[in-house]
C-alpha cells in the first residue's frame, strides 16, 4: 500500500506596492514628498523579519511631538540602528516593497506600520463618546493614548452613562459600513431595566416593532419643514434573554447606582434621563438583545415605552466582535476571526 504524500503548505504570497505609495500610507507625508526622498535614496528597509527587535534601537517614541531633523513629520520615532549592513536601500519610487516591512528615513527615522483597522476599546460609564474638550470638564475620548490613536476615530457612540464596547477605526468606508442602517450589523446589549419582564410578552413586541420620536436633527428638520412637528421611526429588536433579579438585590444596587452618578447631574439631568422613575423600582430584570441601529439612546427609549426603563446599559457585541472579558478601561487588538469579518464588512461581503 503506497503511503499518500502530505501537501506541503504553501507560503502566503506576500503583496507588493510600490515603494512611494508604501510610505505615503504610512508616514502621513504627500506622494511628491514621498517621490524626493525615494529618489534621493533616502529610503531603507529591513526585509529580515526574524532579526532581533534590539539590532534598531528605539530613541524617541513620542509621536506626538515633531522630529527636529525632520520638522515635517509627527509619525516618525527616532532610532539607531546598530548594524547599517542589516538595512537594504530602495533605489527609486517604483520598486516594489511589502506594505508593512520595517522602513527608515535617512536610517534615523522608523515609518509606523499602517494602523489596524479596528481597535476595541471597554468604554467606562460616565465618559463621554466625543473627541475635544467638554464645557463641563467631563471625561471625553480625546483623553485616551493607545497605539496608532492620532490616526483612528471612533465608530459613533455610546451614551455618556452606559458602558461597552466601542470601536475605533481607520477606515472612514468601514465606519459607514458599520454604522448605516441598510448593512444591518447587528449591536448586542445586556441591560438592567425596571419591573418583571415577561419574556413572550416583550418579545412579542420588539419583534412587532416600537414607534419612537426620531430626535435626529436632519430628520426632525426635514419633516417640520413638511408640516409635521413630531417626526417618528418604527425600531424592532430581538430579545437573546431574560432573567429576574432576586428582591433583596434590589434594593442595594440601585443605592450602588445612586452613588455613582457623577457630581455634574443636577435634578434635571436625572428626569430627563428617567432616573427618578428608576430609584422607585421595586423589581428588577436582566435582559440582553439585538438591534441593527444605533439612533441617539434608542435602545433605552425602545425598553422604557414598552415599560421597562433601563437602569444600567452595556453594550457586549458589534457584528462578529465581542466585548468578552476585555477590563473597563482597556484596549485590544482583533482576534482573526474579527479581522476577517472586518475586511470582508469592508469590502461589502455578506458577513452575517
Amino acid at each position: 500500500m503506497t503511503k499518500k504524500k502530505k501537501k506541503s503548505k504553501k507560503k502566503k504570497k506576500i503583496e507588493l506596492f510600490r515603494a512611494d505609495r508604501v510610505l505615503a500610507n504610512r508616514s502621513g507625508k504627500t506622494r511628491a514628498e514621498c517621490f524626493k526622498l525615494l529618489r534621493k535614496n533616502a529610503i531603507s528597509i529591513l526585509e529580515d523579519d526574524s532579526l532581533d527587535d534590539s539590532i534598531i534601537a528605539i530613541v524617541d517614541d513620542d509621536h506626538s511631538k515633531p522630529q527636529q531633523d525632520d520638522p515635517t513629520s509627527n509619525r516618525l520615532r527616532r532610532v539607531v540602528v546598530q548594524d547599517p549592513s542589516i538595512l537594504r536601500q530602495i533605489k527609486g519610487p517604483k520598486e516594489k516593497i511589502p506594505m508593512n516591512c520595517r522602513m527608515l528615513i535617512n536610517q534615523k527615522f522608523e515609518v509606523p506600520n499602517l494602523p489596524p483597522l479596528l481597535t476595541v476599546y471597554h468604554k467606562p460609564k460616565w465618559m463621554l463618546s466625543t473627541m475635544g474638550i467638554d464645557a463641563k470638564g467631563r471625561r471625553n475620548l480625546q483623553d485616551l493614548s493607545f497605539a496608532f490613536s492620532e490616526r483612528m476615530h471612533p465608530v459613533g457612540r455610546l451614551d455618556y452613562d452606559s458602558e461597552g464596547l466601542l470601536l475605533f477605526s481607520s477606515s472612514g468606508k468601514l465606519t459607514q459600513s458599520l454604522l448605516h442602517p441598510k448593512h444591518d450589523k447587528e449591536k448586542e446589549y445586556r441591560c438592567i431595566v425596571t419591573g418583571v419582564v415577561q419574556d413572550d410578552v416583550l418579545q412579542a413586541r420588539l419583534a412587532e416593532g416600537v414607534e419612537l420620536a426620531d430626535v435626529s436633527s436632519s430628520t426632525a428638520s426635514k419633516q417640520q419643514q413638511d408640516g409635521n412637528s413630531k417626526p417618528t421611526f418604527t425600531t424592532r429588536a430581538h430579545l437573546l434573554e431574560v432573567q429576574h433579579c432576586t428582591p433583596d438585590t434590589v434594593a442595594p444596587y440601585l443605592e450602588g447606582i445612586k452613588k455613582s452618578l457623577p457630581p455634574e447631574y443636577n435634578q434635571t439631568d436625572l428626569n430627563l434621563r428617567g432616573y427618578m422613575d428608576v430609584f422607585d423600582a421595586t423589581q428588577l430584570s436582566e435582559i440582553r438583545l439585538v438591534v441593527t441601529e444605533g439612533k441617539h439612546r434608542m435602545v433605552r427609549r425602545l425598553l422604557a415605552t414598552c415599560g421597562h426603563s433601563v437602569v444600567s446599559l452595556k453594550r457586549e457585541r458589534i457584528g462578529a466582535i465581542e466585548l468578552g472579558d476585555l477590563p473597563v478601561g482597556a484596549f485590544r487588538n482583533l482576534n482573526p476571526t474579527e479581522e476577517e469579518w472586518a475586511h470582508h464588512t469592508l469590502e461589502g461581503k455578506s458577513t452575517e
